[in-house]
C-alpha cells in the first residue's frame, strides 16, 4: 500500500468533481484513494466551478464523439480524473501526470476495470522527451484533443511557450487545444469574500506564483495567437452546480491558424 505522503494534492479535485457530477467512477476512484489516505478540498468554496468545468471538457469530447471521430485525446495534469473510465474504448486515451499519481491511478484503474485501455505517461510535462513518448501513441488519421483541467492556469509563459511548440503540430487535421477560463485572466472582477477565501485556499496548497500573476483576456489572447494558434471559440461551461462564477466563465477552444 502507498504512503500517504505519496499522493499528490491534485488528488482533491476529484472531491470537487463529486460535488456537481454523479459519476461512477469517480466515486470508486475516490472510495479507493481513501483506503490510502483521506482526500479533502483545499478551495471548497469554488468545488462548482471545478465540477463544471468537467462537464464542459466531457461535452467537447462528446462533439468529436459525434462527428463520427475517434479522436486522440491527451489529458495533462490528469490527477484522478474519471475522464478516461467514462470514455471507455471509444478513443485513444493518453494520461500524462507525475510518477506517482500514475502509477497509482494506473492501479485503481485497472482494479475497477481490468480492460482499462488508457495509456499513463508518468513524467515531466515541461520536457521534450515526455512528449516524444506521448507521440508515440497518436493514431494520425484521427484528430487530437489536448487539454488539462486545473493544468494551463498555474502556467507561466515560458512554459506556454514550451508547451505550444510541442501542441501545435499536434492540433492539426481538426485537433484542438482546449483549458478553462480563471478567476486569474479577470483581474477586472470584484470577487466575493467567499471566492477570495477559495483563491486563497488554491494559493496556499499549491504555493503556485503564476496563478497570483494576473493577465487579461486580450493579453492571453494575443499570447496563444502569437504562438501560431487562434481562439476558435470560447464555449460557455456547462453548470450543474451551484456556483455563480462558473456561470460567468467560458471554456477556451484553439486551433491552429
Amino acid at each position: 500500500m502507498e504512503k500517504e505522503k505519496d499522493i499528490e494534492k491534485t488528488a482533491s479535485t476529484l472531491v470537487d468533481i463529486l460535488t456537481g457530477v454523479d459519476t461512477k467512477y469517480g466515486r470508486e476512484v475516490l472510495t479507493k484513494l481513501k483506503k490510502i489516505k483521506e482526500i479533502t478540498s483545499f478551495a471548497p468554496q469554488l468545488a462548482g466551478l471545478v465540477a463544471s468545468r468537467y462537464l464542459t471538457s466531457n461535452a467537447i469530447i462528446e462533439e468529436y464523439l459525434a462527428r463520427g471521430f475517434h479522436p486522440n485525446i491527451i489529458e495533462l495534469g490528469a490527477g484522478f480524473s474519471p475522464h478516461s473510465l467514462d470514455l471507455g474504448k471509444k478513443v485513444v486515451y493518453i494520461e500524462v501526470d507525475l510518477p506517482t499519481n500514475s502509477e497509482i491511478k494506473q492501479k485503481i484503474a485497472k482494479e475497477i476495470n481490468p480492460s482499462d485501455s488508457t495509456i499513463y505517461i508518468a513524467g515531466d510535462i515541461f520536457l521534450s522527451n515526455t512528449w516524444e513518448r506521448i507521440k508515440k501513441h497518436i493514431n494520425p488519421k484521427q484528430p487530437t484533443i489536448i487539454f488539462g483541467e486545473g493544468f494551463f492556469i498555474y502556467t507561466t509563459k515560458e512554459q506556454r511557450v514550451m508547451l505550444a511548440k510541442e501542441i501545435l503540430p499536434l492540433t492539426g487535421n481538426e485537433g484542438c487545444l482546449f483549458f478553462e477560463d480563471s478567476l486569474r485572466y479577470h483581474p477586472e472582477w470584484d470577487l466575493t469574500n467567499n471566492t477570495q477565501k477559495g483563491i486563497k485556499g488554491i494559493l496556499q496548497t499549491s504555493k503556485s506564483k503564476a496563478y497570483s500573476e494576473k493577465i487579461s483576456q486580450e493579453e492571453l489572447t494575443k499570447e496563444w495567437e502569437s504562438y501560431g494558434f487562434k481562439v476558435e471559440r470560447r464555449t460557455p461551461i456547462y453548470v450543474k452546480a451551484n456556483s455563480d462564477i462558473a456561470k460567468k466563465l467560458k471554456t477556451w477552444v484553439l486551433k491552429q491558424r
